[in-house]
Order: C-alpha cells, then structure tokens, then sequence
C-alpha cells in the first residue's frame, strides 16, 4: 500500500477500535471482520455501523485492503499469486510516494528518531534508491535527491550498513557513482570502537560491505579490512561480548541483528580466504 492507502486503512482500524478494542484478530480471518462489524451494528446501533462502512467504502475506493495478493475471499493463503505483479505493484506505490524533498520516502518516524534517519538504507532515501535501482531503475526524482547529497556530509556518518555510510557506499556503488562509493569505503576506520556485532549497523555488516568491494576492486586492503573485522569479531564471540543494538526496541535475536549475522559474515569471509589461497 502506497501512505495515502495505509492512512485510510489505519483510519478505519482506529474507528472499529474505538467499538470493538480488542487486538487485530481480524488480520488472522477475514471472517472476523465481518462478526466485528455485525456486533457493532448490535450493540451499538446503525449511526455507528454507518460510520464504518463509510470507512470501508473509502478504503475499497483507494484499494486498501492490505494483503490483497496474499489472502483469497475464504482467508486462506493463495499459493497462486504472481510474485512479480505483487513487486510492480510494490514498486509502483513507492514510485507514487516519492518526494524531491529531503525525506525521499516520507512515512517512517524512525527517520526522525535516528540520525541518519533520512538518508540510510534502513528507512531512509537510498533504502529507496535501491529498492527502485534493483526493480526497475531509479527515476529523475531519485537520481536528483542522490545528486543533493553531500559526499562531505555522508562521510561523517556512522558506519553501519543498514544505518551508515557503508550502506549508503554500497548503493552508490551498485548505481555506479564508483567514485563517490570508494570515498566513503576509504573514510571507515573506526574498526576497534564498533562494539555492535550485528548485519544491520554493526562489524558484521560492514565486513559483508567490504568483501563485496573486494570482488569489485583489485585491491588487497579491502580483504585486509575483512581480516581485522573477522579477528575483532572472534575476540567478541571469545568473550561473551553482550548484543547490543541500534535500536532498543528491535529484538536482539536473528540474523540482522545478532550473532546469526556474525555467523553469515563469516561463512563468505572464509569462502574468501579460500579462494584466495587457492
């Protein structure tokens, strides 16, 4: 769903929440939600039931239904639904969303409450660049908010590769601003003051940045940088280091954040020494 679809839908679950303010077990049936709104009208009279059907003719009207592609009329899981209909239409609402502003992609309050909010790959504008970049390609909008940004600015961010500037030199990268990406690869060094282990902000994940330049560019220090990062994240595993996350109400099991993304790094990292060696 695009944001306009989302608010009306999230205006619709506030109105039955205000009749019916139990948890959302309606996303586990779409039987449910038809019982709720019959108790309405029981309960409650036909103002209040009118009210909701005026919601949810608004909503059919912008399509938000979420799930549509996922869910049949019965609720049970579609086995049969194009995987590539359901990413153009996801690309498509981005598209629809996009801002020349400095928030890209308005909508996520993390983009606010972090400091590289706006811009990082987690929520920010080259999340977006590179969800457009790999379904399609980016359009003038992007290309010219990528074109704002300040190579000066990005290389004092930190270095995480969902939250950072190695993300950011990643997408650089794979939209071919080589230049650019190599700057900001060279200005991370802060290796030993990283105490997160984690795929989305911390060693892991930058590890993963780096052994992927390293196949790109000829040059040993990349590989040396996967060699310093590996060593730091052993002494960690070593030491019984705590997890410790970007963000406190994210959950520290799992592999982006977690000792499950240490482990990935470390898979393709020895695969890399292999090949070299070899």
């Amino acid at each position: 769903m695009n944001k306009e679809q989302s608010d009306w839908f999230a205006l619709l679950r506030i109105a039955k929440q205000l009749f019916v303010p139990i948890g959302s077990v309606q996303d586990i049936s779409w039987n449910v939600d038809t019982i709720h709104t019959s108790w309405i009208d029981i309960v409650f009279g036909n103002e209040a039931n009118e009210m909701i059907k005026k919601l949810e003719t608004i909503c059919e009207f912008h399509q938000s239904r979420p799930m549509k592609e996922l869910m049949s009329t019965t609720g049970y899981l579609r086995n049969d639904f194009d995987l590539s209909d359901l990413k153009t239409k996801l690309r498509n609402s981005i598209l629809k969303d996009i801002t020349s502003d400095d928030r890209l992609l308005p909508g996520d309050i993390r983009q606010y409450e972090m400091e590289t909010g706006i811009i990082n790959v987690l929520t920010g504008g080259y999340g977006t660049a590179m969800a457009l970049h790999r379904t399609g390609g980016i359009n003038n909008t992007v290309a010219e908010w990528i074109e704002r940004q300040d190579i000066n600015k990005l290389i004092h961010l930190e270095a995480g590769l969902f939250t950072g500037k190695t993300g950011i030199a990643s997408v650089l990268w794979e939209l071919g601003y080589f230049e650019k990406a190599r700057t900001l690869f060279d200005s991370i060094d802060n290796f030993g003051d990283i105490e997160d282990v984690s795929v989305a902000a911390g060693l892991s994940g930058i590890g993963l940045a780096f052994l992927g330049i390293s196949y790109e560019i000829d040059d040993p220090k990349y590989l040396e940088i996967c060699i310093r990062i590996g060593d730091l994240l052993e002494d960690k595993l070593n030491s019984n280091a705590p997890i410790i996350t970007f963000d406190y109400d994210v959950v520290n099991k799992g592999i982006m954040t977690s000792w499950s993304g240490v482990s990935l790094f470390l898979l393709h990292y020895i695969k890399k020494r292999k090949m070299k060696s070899g």
